[in-house]
């Protein structure tokens, strides 16, 4: 590291106090400057994406997280979910019904024809799209089709794209595209040399979606699977933003306290938790085991090891690599490892950790069962856990990502800045100071409303109008060569936004001049949801929950969305057994929760985090549920803060995030100490070390 150059003070140096004042202003400067350096030096920064992450740390660090804001719009809106009220438009040869949030096609009569339901969607034509619906082939095979066309109707390409028998289908638009006819289609099997459709062959199709693209992100998208571009790019409806983002990160054993349903081979075995780490199990009869899942990363090696006591003469713990949660060994990837180091397989989401009695009959005991990250045997311990997230926050985007909010820490506190304003509703109230009319085109009308000086609108928006499904996109400032469906924020002192709408959704006709009080009615009855850059970017103050700090070696570490804080909840009681539950399948066994629950977080009793309430895996609204047993207060405020299941209706995938840690002791100490302490009123260790740094700096520079 170089220093800056300053001229030695020496006895000799001519000047009075002054210069002596001055000299000790520049060697306070150059200090700063000294320890600035060094604090960047030892940072290291570690992108995230969604979902699981490992990071990699020499040393126990505190952590500064940054996420940045992402706007995604389905240009189906609700069509997307597939219901009855979902426009197909032509319907070949199939019948439809409804059900599970999706739409289930029937062939209606074996024959060679096509059979199929088409939805069309207008797109931009300078913009690459993405097209993905998830599929399950009931009887025969399913299909996505997509024909696409220019904008004089000229064909550009058809892809005919065949899949297997459940998963997710995509397909990319060609360059020039400005109108894809989206068909979910029975795929034809070839039967004597001739295409064929059975009759009653069936496929069910749900969650399509349809999004626009930056060239970055398509470049990317090309390069990933199915399954990974449904993870990147996961269903939504309209225009969603990233709600309550959160980061958990894992302690060094990944796996949690024995569970309570675990599976048994025979029923005649017999499966006891003794302790939070520690399992009887009892087999009856050879080649019996209980096994449980554990969610791992594809090609990563772990260890696993287990404590095991027998009156039986040999015992396993196995480990199998599956694609999928399922008691049907078809899922399995293969057949894997024993205790000891191994590496998980291309494909793998989830391990099946099997305690088994191999050939033997007899009473087994396992405790301290750990699994780690890495090839290493680690010392046992249980499963600690951090995690940090920030309830009632929403982070946006412009649709190309240039304009981007973010939280970010400052001297140990949290902040949103937000360069968006987002899900702004006009509705013709009085809040939008005028609605009119502008001017009249062939087909469509443009309209203008004025939100205000306090409103401060730039450029950068677009909108969605829930009531039609229709979304507007950013009309080039230049120019006055409007088409239809775009938006334009003005940037004046008026907050003055201009908007085209087709003819057929107004019902205006070309000659048609609509005064004011028509165009607020038509507003009324059809809100727009806006967002738009902000002329200056707005800096809060927010709260967070939670702490997530670093261990050394590996961490894993879980990216996510769309968390649910402090839901209120009434435990009900389950007249089976006696005990108060939350969130139980049956509703009238336990208290259902808003959505369905991919992960329990916590459960809190009158604010304070409630260590008797045992969430459960299984008979849930969703994934997990909560039981007190006999350790409910009937008289206390029960809330839970959880993950939903399907957050299609909150939030959309989380794109752009960081961790930021230290990578030497000092300077992991040093941000410990910044943490803790008051810098600005006293003297501290950080300075001193510091101090001593800089010292023998100067001596080296002969300063």
């Amino acid at each position: 590291m170089k220093l800056p150059e300053v001229t030695p003070y020496t006895i000799e140096t001519p000047g009075h106090a002054d210069d002596l004042n001055k000299r000790q202003n520049e060697l306070k400067e150059r200090d700063e400057k000294i320890a600035e350096q060094l604090r960047l030096q030892d940072a290291i920064t570690a992108l995230l994406q969604k979902g699981i992450n490992v990071v990699e740390s020499v040393q126990p660090s505190p952590v500064n997280l940054v996420i940045e804001g992402q706007s995604r719009v389905n240009l189906l809106g609700v069509k997307g979910s597939l219901s009855s009220n979902t426009y197909f438009d032509p319907i070949v040869n199939v019948r439809r019904s409804f059900e599970n949030g999706g739409v289930k096609l029937t062939a209606e009569a074996s024959a060679s024809l096509e059979h199929y339901v088409t939805l069309k969607v207008s797109i931009d034509k300078s913009k690459r799209h993405l097209i993905i619906v998830e599929y399950e082939a009931i009887v025969g095979r399913a299909q996505l089709r997509t024909v696409n066309y220019k904008e004089d109707r000229t064909f550009v390409e058809s892809n005919h794209l065949k899949n297997d028998k459940k998963g997710v289908a995509r397909s990319f638009t060609p360059a020039d595209t400005s109108e894809v006819q989206i068909r979910l289609q029975l795929n034809k099997e070839l039967e004597n040399g001739n295409a064929y459709v059975a009759d009653g062959e069936t496929s069910f199709f749900k969650k399509l979606r349809v999004y626009e693209l930056t060239n970055q992100e398509y470049q990317e998208a090309i390069t990933l699977s199915e399954a990974q571009l449904a993870e990147k790019f996961p269903y939504i409806e309209g225009v969603k933003h990233v709600r309550n983002p959160f980061l958990m990160k894992k302690g060094k054993n990944l796996l949690p306290a024995f569970p309570d349903n675990f599976t048994s081979r025979l029923a005649s075995s017999d499966v006891v938790t003794l302790k939070p780490y520690e399992l009887k199990f009892v087999a009856n009869g050879s080649d019996q085991f209980a096994r449980f899942h554990v969610p791992v990363l594809p090609n990563q090696t772990y260890f696993l090891q287990c404590e095991v006591e027998t009156d039986g003469n040999n015992n396993g713990v196995i480990a199998f690599n599956k694609s999928e949660i399922s008691n049907d060994d078809s899922a399995y990837v293969s057949t894997g490892a024993s205790r000891g180091v191994f590496k998980t397989l291309p494909g793998t989401k989830y391990l099946e950790i099997r305690l088994s009695s191999l050939s033997t009959p007899g009473t087994y005991l396992f405790k301290n069962f750990s699994l780690t990250l890495g090839s290493e045997r680690i010392p046992f311990e249980p499963l600690n856990n951090d995690q940090i997230y920030f309830p009632e926050t929403l982070l946006g985007s412009s649709l190309d990502g240039s304009v981007r909010d973010r939280i970010y820490k400052v001297e140990g506190n949290y902040f949103l800045q937000e360069f968006m304003r987002k899900d702004y509703i006009v509705n013709g109230s009085e809040t939008e100071a005028i609605s009119y009319f502008q001017e009249s085109y062939i087909g469509f009308k443009r309209l203008k409303f004025e939100m205000g000086s306090a409103i401060k609108p730039r450029g950068r928006a677009f909108a969605f109008q829930p009531s039609t499904g229709i979304y507007f996109t950013e009309k080039p400032v230049s120019g006055n060569d409007w088409t239809i469906n775009t938006i334009l924020v003005h940037g004046d002192s008026f907050g003055s936004t201009s908007v085209t709408i087709a003819n057929s959704i107004t019902g205006w006709d070309d000659d048609k001049i609509p005064s004011n009080s028509e165009v607020r009615a038509f507003f009324k009855a059809n809100p727009l949801i806006l967002t738009y850059e902000l002329n200056r970017p707005i800096l809060r103050d927010i709260s967070e929950e939670g702490e997530i700090g670093l261990h050394s070696g590996a961490n894993l570490v879980n990216l996510g969305e769309g968390l649910i804080v402090r839901e209120k909840t009434v435990p009900v009681l389950d007249q089976n057994d006696g005990n108060y539950k939350i969130n139980h399948a049956s509703a009238t066994i336990g208290g259902q929760l808003k959505y369905k629950t991919e992960k329990i977080l916590a459960v809190y009793k009158d604010g304070v985090i409630d260590l008797n309430a045992n969430i459960i895996s299984g008979d849930a609204h969703g994934l997990q549920r909560v039981s007190f047993g006999k350790n409910y207060d009937p008289d206390a405020e029960y809330t839970v803060t959880y993950v939903p299941l399907d957050k299609h209706t909150l939030s959309t995938a989380i794109t752009r995030a960081s961790v930021i840690y230290q990578s030497s002791f000092k300077s992991a100490f040093e941000k410990e100490v910044e943490r803790n302490t008051d810098t600005k009123e006293q003297v501290t260790v950080h300075e001193l070390m510091l101090a001593e740094v800089v010292k023998a700096l100067r001596q080296l520079k002969g300063v």
